[in-house]
């Protein structure tokens, strides 16, 4: 079922995403959802029934439990405000650009966080239900939170078969990244993409404790990959996931699978690059070096690398963008103050984790095995290598600093495991690390903010401006950079106003700065 509720995600997010680049995306885009599920249930209704039938029986009544368990503290926690700071700053504005007009030219130019596109702004845009309720929800996060941590603690492979599984400590991994990151109630991109991340590593490495050889199932994987990386870039090393479907694919000349799964990803990776070119003007941002077009609305090169080397100062802890070469004796030591003391332990572990991870990958390599072993460990450790290089910020990777440590202690476990009968010092060791690693929601739990249950808060409300600008009103701050989601459309700068000048006769049609094309 997990599978079906990740490929429905993936569908609604593309599907959001290509409704975007022709209309907003609000009551028709929903409806088009709703009349899709009706048709699928007509058609499918037995197998539907089936399904709902097998949920609700008795073998599944302690995992009905466990749910409703989880439920109850995120109902709590995904009603507070839209606290992140981001989200005032623009993760609203970028939702409301989409519920209002789907997509505009030049958004960047208005405002250069609109050019951080992310697919999951289009599925928030589609669940927001303003048509509806007259004001913007923001809870799809928390569902996300309910779906993986229900996910992670019902499928633990321990309690069914009494003995560990690798798998078993990738769930750990899931549990801990959503405790630690919080609130759950603002939109921001974290969670779909990281989700995602850790989601697709349990499957990977459960398809390989269980030596399933079946390449669609791997090459399903990739394709969530790909929809990670649309949803947030620091998922980019994903990709290297593909390579070993598409050998696997490639040496047993399966020319039809192959294109097959080329077209899927297309269709999954192809609006997210369209609303690139469309923001920004440029196939991916903030990267110039990949400058493809020369569209009127197309921003200046020095803008986005101004923009990328402000992300990576402020992933470092530094904030000044002038800052963003400083080298690694300047600021890690900052950085690595700021971390918990359990994610600097975990932090320290990589270093031994890695050399044993690869280590043991050169063993498997020259005895030609466990392929998957070193697949999974390769990518692990680039995907970590990417974030710690780029932008560290640990909201931008935190599972990253857990998951390569976690792995390798799990893979020891296993391999111990098969020598000797230690499953209740295991099952001891392991329920106290999670309980460990899931101290933040405890103490979310308790706080008197959050201990009761409310009906999900508005946006926050920002004091800002009015402007005209060629008969057309714009808002800025009256203080600082955040502007909400009721002043619209906006721009945390008043000079930007200055800039920029319409492309049209209407929002849609977009903006271009002055003296352009």
């Amino acid at each position: 079922m997990d599978l079906a509720i990740v490929s429905g995600l993936c569908v609604l997010t593309v599907y959001a995403e290509f409704f975007s680049l022709f209309t907003n995306v609000s009551g028709m885009a929903f409806t088009f959802v709703i009349l899709a599920c009706f048709t699928i249930f007509i058609f499918l209704r037995k197998e539907v029934l089936f399904s709902v039938r097998k949920f609700f029986s008795k073998d599944m009544s302690a995992r009905i439990a466990i749910i409703i368990i989880v439920a109850i503290p995120v109902l709590i926690l995904a009603g507070q405000p839209a606290s992140h700071y981001d989200t005032d700053l623009y993760h609203a504005q970028s939702i409301r650009w989409i519920e209002e007009y789907g997509i505009a030219p030049g958004l960047g130019n208005l405002h250069h966080r609109l050019a951080y596109n992310s697919a999951f702004s289009s599925l928030q845009a589609l669940f927001s239900w303003r048509f509806i309720l007259g004001r913007s929800l923001h809870c799809v996060n928390g569902f996300l939170f309910l779906f993986f941590i229900s996910y992670a603690i019902c499928t633990a492979k321990v309690f069914k078969y009494k003995k560990f599984f690798v798998s078993d400590f990738l769930r750990i991994v899931m549990i801990a990244y959503f405790n630690y990151s919080f609130p759950i109630s603002s939109p921001e991109t974290d969670h779909f993409a990281l989700g995602l991340v850790i989601y697709i590593f349990i499957k990977w490495t459960e398809l390989w404790e269980e030596k399933n050889e079946e390449v669609e199932n791997y090459a399903l994987l990739c394709l969530f990959s790909l929809l990670a990386v649309s949803v947030k870039l620091s998922a980019g090393m994903m990709v290297l996931l593909t390579i070993y479907p598409a050998y696997k694919m490639i040496i047993s000349r399966n020319c039809k699978l192959v294109f097959k799964y080329i077209i899927i990803g297309v269709i999954i990776i192809a609006p997210f690059l369209i609303r690139n070119i469309i923001i920004s003007g440029y196939l991916i941002y903030p990267y110039p070096e990949i400058d493809l077009f020369n569209f009127d609305w197309k921003m200046t090169p020095e803008s986005l690398l101004h923009d990328r080397h402000e992300i990576s100062a402020w992933g470092r802890g530094l904030n000044d963008v002038n800052r963003y070469e400083a080298g690694f004796s300047e600021w890690f030591p900052g950085w690595y103050e700021n971390m918990s003391k359990t994610l600097q332990r975990m932090l320290l572990l990589n270093i031994p984790a890695a050399l044993a991870g690869i280590a043991a990958g050169i063993w498997n390599a020259a005895r030609k095995r466990d392929i998957n072993f070193i697949v999974i460990v390769c990518t692990v450790i680039a995907s970590t290598y990417l974030w710690f290089k780029g932008a560290p910020l640990l909201r931008y990777g935190m599972c990253y600093v857990i998951m390569l440590p976690l792995f390798i202690i799990g893979y020891i476990v296993v391999i111990l495991q098969e020598k000797r009968k230690f499953y209740t010092v295991s099952m001891v060791v392991l329920v106290a690390a999670g309980s460990y690693l899931m101290q933040p929601v405890i103490s979310a739990g308790v706080n008197s903010e959050c201990g009761e249950f409310s009906y999900s808060q508005d946006y926050n409300v920002h004091e800002c401006i009015k402007q005209t600008v060629e008969g057309f009103e714009f808002y800025y701050p009256v203080s600082g950079d955040q502007t909400g989601y009721h002043s619209f459309p906006a721009t945390p700068y008043k000079a930007c106003l200055e800039m920029i000048e319409m492309r049209g006769t209407s929002f849609k049609d977009g903006f271009k700065l002055k003296g352009g094309n």
